[in-house]
């Protein structure tokens, strides 16, 4: 018998869609091996006045929301307790009402709407499928990385983040059970959108500004998500 090959395939379906799966395993592995497949959605907004006065408005905000809230924790990323990030479960960034943050929500909305039209169109059907959101940004000084981590494995259920500011960083992406990593480079504009449970983290923050990124989760209902921040997520309209 020959040996079985453990490595995986990448399969680029349209422009956005990227599917990542497992080989399958010989008849004889098949009760001992396990098989997995799970998919990258990437988009890239190509406005950068936009983007530039998006991150204009994130660093402007910054120390409010740092100064207003207690830090809860930085899930894992390892940016520590003065950061934004720390104080997720405070703030959404789906309720700010300024221009720049409501064309972001629409960005949003519109590209989790053709990702699981392509992905899951049935989910549009079910009845109990009332999506929320918790949205927040992230911040990384010279020198820093985020450290890997994942959103959860059950909930939330898909997760995402949009470059704002950059230099010379990647975010890398942890395979299930091989531990292959996956690196993906950091665009100004270009957002990713990923199963909630993927490991992931970033590389050392190598530019001489500061890097930022907004995150994203999507609960299938409110009632997917945890007492903790059951009062911090809103409700989104993706049809």
């Amino acid at each position: 018998m020959k040996p079985y090959n453990q490595n995986f395939q990448v399969n680029r379906v349209n422009q956005n869609l990227i599917e990542v799966f497992r080989h399958e395993p010989p008849e004889y592995l098949k009760e001992y091996i396990p098989l997995w497949n799970f998919n990258f959605w990437m988009y890239m907004e190509t406005d950068r006045h936009f983007v530039n006065t998006l991150g204009n408005f994130l660093e402007s905000i910054e120390q409010t929301i740092i100064d207003q809230y207690e830090p809860v924790h930085d899930s894992s990323t390892g940016l520590g307790n003065n950061t934004v990030t720390s104080r997720s479960h405070h703030y959404n960034l789906f309720r700010e009402t300024a221009p720049v943050a409501l064309h972001l929500h629409k960005i949003i909305k519109s590209q989790i709407t053709r990702y699981l039209e392509q992905t899951n169109p049935k989910i549009f059907q079910d009845p109990n499928f009332d999506p929320h959101i918790n949205c927040w940004f992230n911040v990384m000084a010279p020198g820093e990385e985020i450290k890997s981590h994942t959103h959860n494995v059950t909930n939330p259920f898909i997760s995402g983040h949009f470059t704002v500011r950059c230099e010379n960083s990647y975010t890398y992406y942890i395979v299930p059970y091989t531990r292959d990593r996956i690196e993906m480079t950091n665009n100004i504009g270009e957002g990713i959108i990923f199963p909630s449970y993927m490991e992931h983290g970033t590389s050392i923050h190598q530019g001489n500004a500061n890097r930022i990124s907004i995150a994203w989760d999507l609960y299938y209902n409110k009632d997917d998500t945890f007492d903790t921040i059951k009062n911090n997520v809103e409700p989104v309209d993706l049809k």
